[in-house]
């Protein structure tokens, strides 16, 4: 962890933790992430993730 020369190890600044999100997804698109994890050997959060990242960039491109 890369800290600043004011920031110690006990100091705990939110703004730089993970966040979390909770999906609502069809059965469709659950087994759908069941079979991507399967055969990739990728957790589902690991796809979702992917999948998610990958759409948003896709916006944001010229």
């Amino acid at each position: 962890m890369d800290l600043g020369a004011d920031e110690e190890i006990t100091d705990l600044n939110p703004s730089r933790f993970p966040r979390r999100l909770d999906l609502d997804l069809s059965d469709a698109s659950y087994n759908k992430l069941l079979e991507l994890s399967s055969q990739s050997g990728r957790s589902i959060g690991e796809i979702a993730l992917g999948l998610i990242d990958s759409l948003l960039h896709q916006e944001n491109s010229p």
